[in-house]
């Protein structure tokens, strides 16, 4: 199997490992990865999959910085053992798809490999729309995105967390914001944009508020349009 990915080109070493102190190789070897392909989610998380390789002969197990080996668990023996092989992989650090190659490699050139591809962070709410009361009052979202975003609201909406901390420990955080009460005597409609560092990945939240009317006749404040 022949993968080519420019992604993969950084690759750590993770030494050489040998069933024996021996160094003999049987003409029938072979190193063997089930799998030509896995995906990941943005959260990261476990790879195992089972390694056919030369029993006698020392191999080495190459990964992307983002790829950690953890250990291995020899399950058969003969000329070629089968081995239980773990790896974790780190959360998603990037809006973009980002693609790495675990590599196998024996002594005696012998070799597999198992490309990894995964999704980038999506930068997102979980709502699109928001209907304000007249009066003003808090307003929270989940959103999904990576540190170092900006935030652009109108001057009646004011977000309540610091962009700059928020998403750090996290990739999805409530965050929340204030809505000024709306005496304009008019509707008003404004957006909350998200936009991250290259502002080339962009979420928005609408905001629609109705006017609060001031009726004198009566002497108190109504929550009206200001059509009514």
């Amino acid at each position: 199997k022949m993968f080519f990915y420019a992604a993969a080109l950084c690759l750590t070493a993770v030494g050489f490992a040998s069933c024996t102190a021996e160094d003999e190789v049987f003409p029938d070897a072979v190193v063997s990865i089930p799998e030509d392909e896995t995906a990941v989610p943005v959260e990261g998380g476990a790879i195992t999959f089972n390694l056919t390789t030369p029993t006698n002969e020392p191999f080495s197990v190459q990964t992307p910085d983002w790829i950690e080996f953890l250990e291995d668990a020899t399950m058969t023996r003969g000329v070629n053992s089968t081995t239980a092989y773990h790896f974790e992989v780190a959360p998603a650090v990037s809006y973009e798809e980002r693609v790495g190659v675990i590599r196998v490699v024996a002594k005696s050139g012998l070799q597999d490999s198992l490309v990894v591809v995964q999704e980038g962070v999506n930068l997102s709410f979980n709502l699109e729309d928001y209907a304000a009361p007249a009066a003003g009052g808090a307003l929270a979202a989940k959103l999904t995105a990576l540190p170092g975003y900006t935030v652009e609201c109108p001057e009646w909406i004011k977000m309540n967390e610091d962009p700059a901390t928020t998403h750090v420990d996290a990739q999805t955080a409530e965050v929340t914001f204030t809505v000024a009460m709306n005496d304009t005597g008019a509707e008003r409609q404004g957006e909350i944009k998200i936009a991250c560092s290259d502002d080339e990945h962009t979420v928005t939240i609408t905001v629609q508020q109705e006017a609060i009317v001031y009726t004198t006749q009566k002497g108190y404040w109504a929550f009206a349009t200001a059509d009514d």
